[in-house]
């Protein structure tokens, strides 16, 4: 349920922020399942969907497969490395989407680096991560106090 909470409030704000501006170009790296790249896609937005996961791919791929021609027209799953994108993605795109994955990547700053380098100038960047603090808060919520220091220092994320 909480998926699909973040999923909902995200795409609110991004149609917010699209609608009235026409169609873009659209790289939901890390697109998973395929949520907001078949949202996007219904919206009228022409959407790659980048993941290093074959099996979420497919998972995004037969989704999409339920949707009507002119939104599986707009819509293409590759996999592939954000922190490798070749020359096919760069400058390729009006906004570049990552939604949920940065917190498993080594660096934000490689992140950051990578979707900027896929977007035009001008282009947008949408990101959605967990930060360090909101790791230890959640355990300080529920009184585990190890784990909300230990939260502080943490490099790495679990979900749980």
């Amino acid at each position: 349920m909480r998926d699909a909470v973040r999923q909902e409030l995200v795409h609110r704000q991004l149609v917010a922020y699209l609608s009235d501006l026409g169609s873009f170009q659209i790289l939901d790296a890390g697109c998973g399942q395929g949520t907001q790249a078949i949202a996007l896609a219904r919206l009228g937005h022409n959407v790659v969907g980048l993941d290093l996961s074959d099996t979420l791919l497919n998972a995004a791929s037969e989704a999409a497969a339920a949707e009507p021609s002119e939104v599986q027209e707009r819509m293409s799953f590759v996999i592939g490395d954000l922190l490798a994108l070749g020359e096919e993605h760069a400058r390729r795109y009006d906004i570049a989407c990552c939604h949920g994955v940065a917190m498993y990547l080594p660096s934000l700053t490689d992140c950051v680096d990578a979707l900027a380098g896929a977007v035009r100038p001008g282009g947008l960047i949408s990101l959605l991560t967990r930060n360090r603090a909101g790791i230890a808060m959640r355990a300080g919520m529920r009184k585990r106090w190890a784990e909300a220091l230990d939260g502080f220092d943490a490099r790495t994320y679990g979900t749980g």
